[in-house]
């Protein structure tokens, strides 16, 4: 059969959607036995978790490039561009490009659909023989272990798609180390209705022998039940998998100091900086760091550290006017954001713009946000996110309006067009001198993110943004 084109693969993984999300990893072990199992050869890191599996990923990756390593990296859900999710930093040259340009290391387009090609085949035979073909994220994931086998990586950093236990990710059954960051309530429809069954299907990646390093439940945001519950998941099925299990917290960090821009804190003995912010961020490099330091120079693990970037989680992305831009998108993200704005911006007042998916617990979200103590706040502007699952911003203003009774007296905006509302909210944080904060929903931020950074205070009244992610895992 004919080479796909670029557009032609990703019309071909369109076609996938049709069969829905199926659990099992029937159809990935079949798939990658056809491709003569690539996956087999890569030396893997493998992270899992509700909230911060991006950063934490970005702090290994960053850490295994620094000590000169081809660092393969797989992230689910893409940000801006569908090839962000299969990238390769090469040694420290590759991790300065991709500070110079966020598309540096990523597969290439014709790389993507000759990878796409191969997979297409390999099912072919698949549904020949009477199989069930795989899922989108399967084929997707076969892609990276392809791309990642074929230029010789060193190492891979691997994020789960979903879930952990049934994720196609979960076909790496001898990983270096396993890492689970936060633990929260997202996808319980698909994960189970408690913490604990959602902590199970984490705990799914444990594998016998291979080291855990987990989050410490009680840093998580969770109640005091729900991160017992966690705790007792994850010390269970380490214990089964005979896996040393290390819990990494703010109690095993020191001296923190965190500014508008960095922050530094000692962790076993050692002095780091990030520019990554937020008090959690200390925690996922510490968890970076304990996983790779068995494999590279300690030299190493500051670089990593320091050079780490994760755009669209917690990213400060301009100055003037200052403008913070989170992807939190469930009840713990929000929590996490206003603990970190608290932290460095106590008192002061912001704009706040916000979009998010109905089918998200919006009720919790906006409680976690504007929830007492109250903060300043000087505008909140509601839109939508682009994506059919969005939220009426009206009803979004009337759950941020319902605040009012925590005290709070700001003017709410419904601005039902995202380019619009982030035109309009860069506007009047320029006008009034405030920071902008903009959150809700990964659909929002990779949306409005390049509007963000290149807005200028004497353009129109519109801008269009080119940037839109299509078909993220949130």
């Amino acid at each position: 059969m004919a080479t796909l084109t670029y557009e032609e693969a990703r019309d071909y993984l369109t076609s996938m959607l049709v069969f829905g999300i199926r659990i099992g990893l029937e159809r990935i072990v079949e798939l990658l036995a056809e491709l003569g199992h690539p996956e087999k050869d890569l030396r893997v890191f493998h992270i899992a978790g509700t909230n911060g599996k991006g950063s934490i990923s970005s702090y290994l990756a960053h850490i295994l490039a620094a000590a000169g390593y081809r660092t393969g990296w797989f992230t689910s859900p893409y940000l801006i561009r569908f090839t962000e999710r299969i990238r390769v930093l090469d040694g420290v040259s590759g991790m300065e490009a991709y500070h110079l340009d966020d598309a540096a290391g990523e597969i290439g387009e014709d790389e993507f659909a000759h990878r796409m090609t191969t997979i297409r085949d390999a099912v072919n035979r698949m549904m020949a023989r009477g199989l069930e073909p795989p899922t989108e994220f399967e084929l997707i994931a076969a892609a990276a272990f392809l791309h990642f086998k074929a230029v010789g990586c060193d190492y891979v950093v691997l994020e789960t798609g979903l879930g952990g236990r049934l994720d196609a990710t979960n076909v790496i059954d001898r990983p270096l180390a396993t890492i689970i960051g936060t633990i929260g309530h997202d996808h319980q429809e698909r994960l189970g209705d408690t913490i604990a069954k959602v902590a199970s299907e984490k705990a799914g990646i444990i594998k016998e022998g291979v080291p855990l390093y987990a989050y410490e439940p009680d840093d998580s945001l969770l109640s005091a039940s729900d991160a017992a519950a966690v705790r007792d998941v994850l010390s269970e099925m380490a214990s089964q998998r005979s896996a040393p299990l290390r819990f990494i917290g703010t109690a095993d960090l020191s001296d923190v100091v965190i500014g508008l821009d960095a922050q530094s804190f000692t962790f076993d003995g050692r002095r780091y900086g990030t520019g990554m912010l937020a008090y959690y961020q200390a925690i996922h490099a510490a968890l970076a760091i304990a996983a790779a330091a068995p494999h590279v120079p300690a030299e190493a693990l500051a670089a990593g550290v320091r050079a780490a970037r994760w755009p669209g989680r917690l990213e400060q992305v301009r100055q003037n006017p200052y403008v913070l831009l989170d992807g939190a998108h469930n009840e713990e993200g929000v929590k996490a954001l206003r603990r970190a704005l608290d932290s460095f911006l106590p008192a002061e007042p912001v704009t706040v713009l916000l979009g998010m998916l109905k089918d998200k617990d919006t009720d919790a979200m906006t409680a976690a946000f504007f929830a007492p103590p109250v903060r300043p706040l000087h505008h909140v502007y509601c839109t939508a996110p682009a994506s059919e699952r969005a939220l009426d911003p009206a009803l979004l203003a009337g759950k941020v309006a319902n605040a009012a009774f925590a005290g709070y007296n700001t003017c709410v905006t419904v601005s039902p067009d995202p380019m619009q509302a982030v035109v309009d909210a860069l506007s009047e944080a320029h006008a009034s001198g405030t920071r902008l904060i903009v959150f809700g929903s990964l659909y929002l931020v990779g949306a409005v993110r390049n509007t963000l950074r290149t807005w200028q205070p004497d353009q129109g009244q519109r801008l269009q943004d080119q940037s839109a992610a299509a078909d993220l895992n949130e």
